[in-house]
């Protein structure tokens, strides 16, 4: 995508979702499996700008991997909490997720980070959206660091949404901005 495209995506989605102080996205429609759902923000550090990508055969498919830069470019950045909620795991699984965690938003809601290089919440905490919950890395055997992302509906993945979004342009990649900090 050249950049005066990104430039213009970027713009549009921005001006749609500060209504809702949410963070940027792409649209599409998804139908929500579990009750109401929060409205959730890219989870780094305002006005940052991450790629999400995902591709064919990626586990689960609805799965988002978010870079900044190439390589280990993004290792030891910061992740946020996407929505405020309740810590309802932190660790190291043993899995190819490596490091991880899930928040529980309430409803059936929550969210998964994995691959992390460091975890700084514990199973139990209240996290608010602003909270540092770990930071980018490549546990799990990962060649690169990468944050591997989920939005999860009654503990299955489900197309990812930011504000009132949706992004399911899947084998695709895509620019993410967290705006209304």
């Amino acid at each position: 995508m050249n950049m005066s495209t990104r430039m213009k995506r970027t713009a549009v989605a921005v001006a749609t979702l500060a209504a809702v102080g949410a963070g940027t996205a792409v649209n599409a429609v998804n139908a929500d499996a579990a009750g109401s759902r929060p409205l959730l923000k890219v989870p780094f550090t305002c006005q940052q700008e991450w790629r999400g990508q995902t591709w064919q055969g990626h586990n689960p498919d609805r799965a988002i991997d978010f870079n900044q830069g190439s390589g280990d470019f993004d290792l030891g950045k910061a992740v946020k909490a996407s929505a405020d909620g309740r810590v309802s795991a932190a660790g190291n699984v043993g899995s190819g997720y490596g490091n991880r965690i899930i928040i529980d938003h309430g409803n059936g809601w929550s969210t998964l980070y994995a691959h992390l290089n460091s975890i700084n919440v514990s199973v139990g905490q209240n996290v608010a959206d602003t909270t540092t919950i770990g930071t980018v890395g490549k546990s799990g055997g990962q060649a690169t660091s990468h944050l591997h992302y989920e939005q999860r509906a009654d503990g299955s993945p489900v197309s990812i949404k930011f504000g009132t979004s949706t992004w399911v342009a899947y084998y695709t990649t895509d620019y993410f901005t967290r705006t209304n900090c």
